[in-house]
């Protein structure tokens, strides 16, 4: 489930509209439209995207929230909201044998502007027995 919300921050990125189309369009992802926004998680002024996921992980649970901004991590830890990071979905992913090989993924979205200190790529590689750099 991916909030609509995040689908238009992507878009509003010139060189993530790949990454908005590739998503949206991805079988298995759905693309929904999140509740309102509690008073809470306005209360953290987070962008959009983070507002949208955390408004619908709270209102429906059992969903993790895939988040990698700081703010909105803490504010979904605030909240009992579980987290998951891209490099998680990414590992999560290679385990899951959805996709053949995990590093040539992570570099490509470092490769965009995305930026993972090393040790933390290097930490979630080791998980599914890859290396970095590639």
């Amino acid at each position: 489930m991916v909030p609509s919300a995040v689908i238009g921050e992507l878009k509003s990125k010139d060189h993530e509209d790949w990454l908005a189309q590739t998503v949206s369009s991805h079988p298995g992802i759905e693309v929904v439209d999140a509740p309102s926004p509690t008073a809470e998680i306005q209360r953290w002024r987070l962008g959009e995207g983070e507002t949208a996921v955390l408004s619908f992980c709270l209102a429906n649970p059992g969903f993790r929230a895939v988040l990698d901004d700081l703010r909105g991590r803490r504010c979904a830890l605030a909240l009992g909201v579980p987290i998951f990071g891209t490099l998680g979905v990414i590992v999560e992913a290679r385990r899951r044998e959805l996709i053949p090989v995990a590093s040539p993924l992570v570099a490509a979205i470092r490769g965009f502007g995305y930026y993972i200190e090393d040790h933390l790529i290097e930490a979630a590689l080791r998980q599914v027995g890859e290396t970095w750099p590639e």
